[in-house]
């Protein structure tokens, strides 16, 4: 996965299984332990 510097962004493309559900954990090195999940199913 990429790294993103602070006051950047970057596309990326999520994974989806075969019935086009996605489960994604976003991170962020701050050393709070960050972090944010994603899932849910694209129609």
């Amino acid at each position: 996965m990429p790294i993103v510097t602070a006051g950047k962004q970057v596309n990326v493309l999520w994974p989806l299984d075969g019935q086009g559900r996605y489960d994604v954990v976003v991170t962020a090195g701050t050393g709070r332990r960050s972090a944010r999940r994603y899932a849910g199913r694209v129609h």
